[in-house]
């Protein structure tokens, strides 16, 4: 048996929300196109917006929008910061991600064999459930199987702290760690569910700046590029 096929086969399944489950890369180009349309910022360059240091490190909205601002060689006053960060929050939660192809298909396959599954996130929960309900998973994945930041955490509990991994194993009753399975695309990601002793780590090749080969050297156990491939190995 493959690494991935022991990997569908366990008895609780873990997400990550963005990249994952959403096309997060596509998802937040186009929310910085609408962003930029309605802060009247034309003169920009894609290559120069569009790379990984701005799209998946940045460690919160504000630090997304200083790093946006500094490749645009803008500087940009705290209380006009606080502004467009408004304005980008209203237009994130508006906006419809797509999901990675074979999630909703995956997903009900691992409902209907009796499957245990779960949302593990550094998403904040504010943010979350309005996400869910968006992209039309919430009738999959149970409300209390959503493990995401509490409010004013401080980055403490954020991946790759093994803390959201560790609860959602403890409130799932999940042990022995070999019947879990997790799917994460980032490093924080991976290294997040190792230090959590998940014994299935598959990473899925979402983004456009990780290779399989990088994600494996890591931690990943396996990789897919979507959950399509998933659905015959349950």
């Amino acid at each position: 048996m493959s690494s991935l096929e022991s990997a569908a086969k366990s008895q609780c399944h873990l997400f990550d929300y963005h990249g994952t489950l959403v096309d997060n890369y596509h998802h937040q180009v186009g929310i910085l196109v609408q962003f930029f349309d309605a802060i009247g910022i034309t003169d920009y360059r894609p290559e120069h917006i569009f790379t990984e240091d701005i799209l998946r490190k940045a460690s919160d909205g504000r630090d997304f929008l200083n790093k946006i601002f500094t490749a645009l060689n803008l500087k940009v006053e705290d209380q006009k910061l606080e502004e467009y960060l408004k304005i980008l929050r209203a237009i994130s939660l508006d906006t419809r991600p797509g999901l990675v192809e074979g999630t909703v298909e995956y997903l009900t396959k691992l409902q209907a064999v009796n499957k245990d599954v779960g949302i593990v996130t550094n998403c904040a929960d504010e943010w979350l459930q309005k996400w869910i309900n968006q992209v039309g998973l919430n009738d999959l994945i149970p409300r209390e199987n959503i493990f995401s930041l509490p409010r004013n955490n401080n980055g403490r509990f954020k991946k790759p702290s093994p803390y959201l991994y560790q609860r959602a194993i403890s409130a799932m009753g999940s042990p022995p760690r070999e019947t879990i399975t997790c799917y994460e695309d980032t490093t924080r990601g991976i290294i997040s569910a190792t230090r959590a002793q998940v014994e299935h780590i598959v990473a899925v090749l979402q983004s456009a700046f990780l290779t399989e080969r990088e994600l494996l050297s890591i931690g990943a156990t396996s990789a897919c590029k979507n959950f399509t491939a998933m659905i015959p190995l349950i």
